[in-house]
């Protein structure tokens, strides 16, 4: 089990660029140290920290963060490798970008089977980074997983509504619906995943499947 998370956290993870040692700055040393000040930090001072020491966020921190990401993986340091992604996305909102190192880590855990280790990734993007719409969609695939159907067409809903992948969420709405005893409901929210997209393989299929077995 282990094998196969580290294998899949890596494959995810190979997506933040490529895995050279981080490039020697003259600012190395101070880039260090601002690390283990952070860490000294509860959390949600790190943001002050960073910002304080902005000229310090450069590619060259970045790649290091992403190198220690990297070494957590591949020698089973996972908390190591979370604390690094964590303060990695808080440097990158403090210079105005969204984060992307703790989405990565999210994907490996699915990959490698671990939704505990997933969601709890999640619930920490969500609460600094609330309005976050990849990490709201993973969260209501996760609700849906785990039969919280309630909450999970809420926020499938909510996503739509705001045009981020429009046509998976009101596919699973519509799935949700039908499971709900709710067929009318489905089958007009798998129309309207169709309508965004003509070429949704589950919403064509679901369609004419799921919805007319209940009808029978």
């Amino acid at each position: 089990m282990k094998k196969t998370l580290i294998a899949g956290l890596l494959l995810s993870c190979s997506l933040l660029g490529g895995g050279t040692l981080p490039a020697r700055a003259g600012d190395e040393g101070l880039q260090i140290q601002l690390l283990k000040q952070c860490f000294r930090l509860p959390q949600p001072e790190w943001p002050q920290m960073l910002s304080e020491n902005r000229h310090l966020l450069d590619p060259s921190f970045f790649e290091r963060c992403d190198a220690r990401i990297r070494w957590g993986l591949e020698n089973n340091q996972i908390e190591d490798a979370i604390r690094f992604s964590l303060v990695a996305d808080t440097a990158m909102k403090v210079n105005g970008q969204l984060g992307k190192y703790r989405m990565a880590l999210v994907y490996g855990f699915l990959k490698s089977g671990n939704e505990t280790l997933a969601k709890d990734m999640v619930t920490n993007i969500m609460f600094t980074d609330p309005d976050n719409p990849e990490a709201k969609f993973v969260m209501a695939s996760l609700l849906r997983t785990e039969g919280d159907l309630f909450n999970a067409y809420n926020a499938f809903k909510q996503l739509a509504e705001g045009s981020y992948r429009a046509d998976e969420c009101y596919y699973q709405m519509g799935i949700i619906s039908i499971i709900s005893d709710k067929a009318d409901l489905g089958e007009k929210e798998l129309k309207r995943a169709l309508e965004i997209n003509p070429n949704h393989v589950g919403a064509k299929t679901d369609q004419r499947g799921a919805v007319g077995q209940l009808r029978e």
